[in-house]
């Protein structure tokens, strides 16, 4: 997250659903910005749907007030205004730039999981999404990314997990499936949601102890932002027993379904 992204289409779109996985949340959503420096690109710059009420205003009235006055009458484009509001209350935010070296990112995760404890839910919110293999965890860039280890460290707390990704130049179907695969060994997971836009998708593990809660506020959501965001379910389905002493993995196979399903 830069703080020049922050009004745009997909931010906005971002808060509406952290908003709503809010709503019955038991304690709060722990938010790591993963913030990084602004630059000089014109990524932020979708704010054009600010000017238009008729179509967007409708989706979150409230929400879609605060961002077009911070916005557009205030001229502010920095996350602190969500912070300093009561936008999202239901929410807690790790605000710290995001280093590259190794050291001290383990340090900001250190601080953020500090933070985050007694936290139901997640929120990881890079610049590019979830790490690749091209840019090491400690390389230069790496702060643009969230690595799979840091989520399975959420995920090992307890806590369900949401987290931003940019779609790259390739088939998305078979993208989201590989992106499934890539946490299909965390125990206990049975489910993804993936909340999907033109251009991003937000992606969200349910732990088991809160699978009825994020089911419900998924399809609420889905309800609200239809023809905006879409969401699909994906289903684990895990190894079978054949037998009391032969046990066969047929690898973890994905069932899609829609959020309503």
């Amino acid at each position: 997250m830069k703080n020049q992204y922050f009004g745009d289409v997909n931010d906005f779109k971002k808060y509406g659903l952290l908003k709503q996985l809010s709503n019955g949340c038991a304690s709060e959503i722990a938010v790591c910005w993963t913030l990084t420096e602004d630059d000089s690109r014109s990524d932020g710059s979708r704010i054009r749907y600010l000017e238009e009420p008729a179509k967007w205003r409708t989706l979150d009235p409230p929400l879609f007030d605060f961002v077009r006055c911070q916005v557009i009458e205030r001229g502010v484009r920095s996350v602190e205004a969500l912070a300093e509001s009561r936008a999202l209350p239901n929410c807690r935010f790790f605000p710290e730039l995001l280093p590259d070296h190794l050291a001290e990112r383990e340090a900001y995760f250190e601080r953020f999981f500090r933070f985050a404890q007694g936290a139901d839910l997640v929120f990881f919110d890079p610049d590019n999404g979830l790490g690749i293999t091209a840019i090491q965890r400690g390389g230069r860039n790496s702060s643009k990314y969230v690595y799979p280890c840091e989520v399975e460290r959420a995920w090992d707390t307890g806590k369900s997990v949401l987290f931003y990704q940019h779609f790259p130049r390739r088939p998305r179907d078979s993208f989201l499936r590989n992106l499934t695969g890539v946490f299909s060994h965390l125990r206990g997971l049975r489910l993804v949601y993936f909340f999907i836009t033109s251009h991003v998708v937000f992606v969200l593990l349910p732990s088991a102890v809160h699978e009825h809660w994020l089911t419900s506020a998924a399809k609420e959501f889905e309800r609200h932002w239809a023809g905006v965001v879409r969401v699909e379910r994906h289903e684990l389905l895990r190894p079978v027993m054949v037998n009391s002493r032969q046990r066969v993995d047929v690898g973890p196979r994905i069932l899609k379904r829609p959020a309503g399903g």
